[in-house]
């Protein structure tokens, strides 16, 4: 089914769904995209606060050492010891 909004009800669905995620938290939202800086500048011009978005999987991983492996659709991840 395709519902079709306009930018006021698109813009209040988007801030409903980050409302939580103006501040860190142990529970982040993954949003996989292809163009992260456009997506940055749609979704802020609906309203939603991306001060707090990171790209990358890198501080999700809590600094694991992330090594892709020759076959690109696997990833071995190794946790590294902090000194």
């Amino acid at each position: 089914m395709t519902e079709i909004l306009d930018r006021l009800s698109i813009s209040s669905r988007l801030q409903h769904i980050f409302k939580d995620n103006v501040q860190p938290t142990d529970r982040p939202i993954i949003l996989l995209v292809n163009g992260d800086e456009i997506t940055r500048n749609v979704v802020r011009n609906y309203g939603v606060d991306v001060s707090m978005w990171e790209s990358g999987i890198k501080n999700l991983l809590g600094h694991a050492k992330v090594k892709v492996s020759e076959f690109p659709l696997s990833l071995n991840v190794t946790s590294i010891a902090q000194s």
